[in-house]
C-alpha cells in the first residue's frame, strides 16, 4: 500500500524488507500450542506469499536498467509476481484470523 509510485532499484529494496517482516514476526511469536496449529499454518502460508513478493521485488531490483526485450520481460514478470503475491498472502492471513476467532468461540 505504501509502495512508491516510481519503482527504482533503490526503492524496491525497502519494500522487500518490509514484506519479509511477516515471517520474522511470526517466528518471533514462537511455536504455537496444538490448538492454534491451524491458525499458525494459515499464517505461515500467508507470510510465505509475502516472502515470495519480497523475492520478486529483489529480482526486479537486481535487473536494474532494462536494455532489451528479455530483461523487460523478466522485469515485468518479477513485478507481476511482486504485486500479486501479497494479495494471496493477505487472503491467507485473513483466513488465519477467522480461524482464530472460530477457535476462540469454541473454547469460550
Amino acid at each position: 500500500m505504501d509502495a512508491p509510485t516510481n519503482l527504482t532499484s533503490a526503492s524496491m529494496g525497502p519494500i522487500a524488507t518490509k514484506l519479509r517482516g511477516c515471517s520474522r514476526e511470526l517466528a518471533r511469536l514462537g511455536t504455537p500450542t496444538e490448538r492454534l496449529q491451524p491458525v499458525y499454518k494459515l499464517a505461515k502460508s500467508g507470510c510465505a506469499q509475502y516472502d515470495k513478493a519480497a523475492e520478486c521485488f529483489a529480482t526486479a531490483a537486481r535487473i536494474g536498467v532494462i536494455t532489451g526485450a528479455t530483461e523487460e520481460r523478466r522485469f515485468n514478470q518479477a513485478l507481476d509476481c511482486a504485486f500479486a503475491a501479497p494479495s494471496k498472502g493477505s487472503e491467507l492471513l485473513a483466513n488465519a484470523e477467522g480461524k482464530g476467532f472460530e477457535i476462540k468461540e469454541k473454547a469460550g
